[in-house]
């Protein structure tokens, strides 16, 4: 669904909290000044975006009533309020300055709710301009100060606006992450239709992931959420989620009845945009299922109902309108009425492309306009910090005198050379206890360090010595045994089989020694680019293809090659796979790199276990050091090494590093 659509979605289900419309000269007549405030700037917010004249007058009585009483949450909810009308109308530059003012006007009066809710206002505008990263600043720091009041409240809808801010970007694993965290704050809230928002949220978010099975659990959870309550605009959401899934899968006929029942509730809901689109889906459906005439009749039916109407959204649908009918009149063999409408489609399509190009360069201008506001509140901040720089000057001054006026009335007393010298006797005696300190101090912190050396030291001939007591004894032991069966059976497989003993031996000396430079050499890290690594890796594996796609540079060191060859090396040696592929990718911190195999993969059983000290698994396990050193040298970096398994079959390896600016 198009970003437009979906903005247009989440409106409708805020709208839905209100079902009935109020009337602020009967309501509020007789209602004290403060619930009419109230009133006023609830009645105000159902008005948008369906009135917003209306919308406006609410909220500057609302305003105006709110500073009588020197009433400063209202007044903050007011001004952002104001600032929604005009983003709506598209003045953004004056929406801006209105959600900021709300902001200052919150900081200045240290209230905590109304500068949560100025930020949230504030990242949704920027997500208004896919400025994405704008907004993400301004949700992370509403949500860090809704944890720290212990605003459960807000703390969800915080991380609901994060949710749909990764949703936007594409980034649907983070945005499932934060809409699973909305979802909490609603269970203890107990607040159904936001839960059952989230939930349609997170079922779209996995329909994009294409896994089909919790898209449909979700909108189920809709569907048994809403079944005693008036959430309609969820249910129909929810239905038309799983009409989506069942097309997806091909079922055409369960597709039909779940559209069908979401045209039903939006028929009752009475929002015109919404029961054309249903219908359109409909109609859709009977032409994929070449049932033309039931086709036609529905998209009639989604044409009469838009009737004249000629808002944006409305102008979108019609757009749709037109161009299936176009393609479903050319199938049915009736060119002229293909041209006619295509026609029809090709003037509305070069409309709405001229509206968003105006509304591009729409955000191109508010964009300056709201850089050039941050550099004017930049220079006042500037201006302010001199002046207060000024007065600190002007007051260290006067303080300078005074006290050299002090030290001069001192200085004509008979008794300022005796207080001098005992206050030359008093800095002498701190001085000598200062760096008595300083040197005790000194040889406690070298002593603390040994002690930890010692301990580290300790630990790692405790940790070498138990693995190789362990390991090799018990190598040697069957080497011995085998050899004296050899003597009297001259069976050669038993020398094969102890030259497996006898290799198993020698890796594992080789892992004690890559464990003995993971100890102590990793005294300082640099840049390291991460392809040549890896282009000097695949000259080992002259057999096996290394895809690699992406490129970047970390921060770590010569080890890092170790552990890329230690994955690589169990993917051919006990994956037996002929290709690895390598995908570099990140954002401006991290760099991610996924090694990714078809091989055999790591049993379920077993997988939770792989990066245990000393953990080995089947015929060709050894000791297990490799995984459990490389995960312990990543972390010594300020990395991470996580597995998954592939589909249909393998292993994924994801190593997280910081990334190299």
């Amino acid at each position: 669904m198009k970003k437009s659509y979906f903005i247009l979605i989440i409106s409708l289900v805020v709208f839905q909290l209100f079902t009935q419309e109020v009337n602020p000269d009967k309501s509020s007549k007789n209602l004290p000044d403060q619930e009419r405030i109230e009133l006023l700037l609830r009645m105000a917010e159902e008005s948008i975006p369906g009135s917003l004249d209306k919308a406006r007058t609410y909220t500057t009585q609302a305003q105006e009533l709110s500073r009588q009483l020197n009433d400063i949450s209202n007044q903050v909810q007011a001004i952002l309020l104001l600032g929604e009308i005009y983003k709506t109308q598209g003045n953004y530059i004056s929406a801006f300055r209105e959600f900021y003012q709300a902001l200052e006007l919150a900081e200045l009066n240290k209230k905590d709710h109304c500068i949560i809710d100025s930020y949230i206002y504030l990242a949704k505008f920027f997500n208004e301009l896919d400025d994405f990263d704008e907004a993400t600043k301004y949700l992370f720091k509403g949500l860090d100060r809704a944890k720290h009041i212990r605003d459960n409240k807000r703390s969800a809808k915080a991380n609901m606006e994060l949710s749909y801010n990764y949703f936007y970007k594409k980034e649907y694993d983070l945005s499932v992450l934060y809409a699973e965290e909305a979802v909490k704050y609603f269970l203890e809230e107990q607040e159904d239709k936001q839960q059952a928002s989230c939930y349609i949220l997170l079922g779209k978010n996995y329909l994009n992931l294409k896994d089909n099975e919790k898209a449909s659990y979700y909108a189920n959870k809709v569907l048994e959420l809403t079944e005693n309550n008036d959430d309609y605009t969820n249910r129909a959401l929810a239905y038309n989620d799983l009409g989506w899934n069942s097309y997806i899968n091909g079922d055409f006929n369960q597709a039909l009845e779940y559209n069908m029942k979401a045209l039903e509730i939006r028929h009752k809901i009475d929002y015109v945009p919404w029961e054309v689109s249903s219908l359109l889906n409909i109609a859709d459906l009977f032409t994929e299922w070449e049932r033309y005439e039931d086709a036609l009749t529905f998209y009639e039916q989604a044409f009469e109902t838009m009737g004249n109407m000629d808002d944006h959204y409305i102008k979108d649908l019609r757009k749709k309108y037109y161009n299936r009918v176009s393609e479903l009149y050319y199938k049915l063999g009736e060119f002229d009425k293909a041209y006619e409408n295509f026609s029809k489609f090709y003037e509305i399509d070069l409309e709405l492309r001229e509206i968003k190009n105006n509304k591009s360069l729409n955000y191109l201008r508010s964009q300056y306009e709201i850089e050039r506001y941050y550099k004017e509140q930049e220079a006042y901040s500037n201006l302010q910090k001199n002046e207060i720089k000024k007065q600190e000057i002007i007051i260290s001054a006067a303080l300078i005198i005074f006290v050299l006026t002090i030290i001069l009335i001192l200085f004509l007393f008979s008794r300022y050379n005796l207080k001098k010298k005992l206050n030359l006797q008093l800095s002498e005696t701190n001085k000598k206890l200062e760096s008595i300190n300083k040197k005790a101090n000194l040889e406690i912190a070298e002593k603390q360090k040994m002690e930890k050396i010692i301990i580290s030291n300790a630990d790692h001939l405790k940790l070498i010595n138990r693995i190789l007591r362990h390991d090799i004894a018990n190598d040697l032991a069957t080497i011995k045994s085998g050899l004296s069966v050899y003597k009297s059976s001259r069976d050669d497989k038993i020398l094969e089989e102890l030259k497996k003993r006898v290799d198993k031996s020698v890796k594992l000396i080789h892992n004690m020694r890559e464990f003995e430079d993971f100890m102590n050499n990793h005294k300082s890290l640099k840049v390291v680019n991460v392809n040549k690594i890896l282009a000097d890796l695949a000259g080992n594996y002259p057999d096996t293809d290394l895809n690699v796609m992406g490129e970047g540079e970390v921060i770590a060191d010569e080890s890092l090659s170790s552990v890329l060859e230690n994955i690589i090396r169990n993917a051919v040696e006990h994956g037996k796979v002929k290709s690895v592929d390598i995908e570099i990718s990140g954002n401006e911190t991290v760099c991610e790199i996924k090694i990714t195999d078809m091989g055999k993969g790591i049993p379920d059983s077993v997988k939770d276990k792989i990066f245990a000290e000393g953990f080995y698994y089947g015929s060709t396990g050894n000791t297990g050091m490799g995984l459990f050193i490389a995960r312990k040298t990543l972390e010594s970096f300020g990395g991470s090494l996580s597995y998954k398994n592939n589909q249909p079959q393998g292993s994924v390896f994801v190593i997280k590093l910081r990334k190299a600016i």
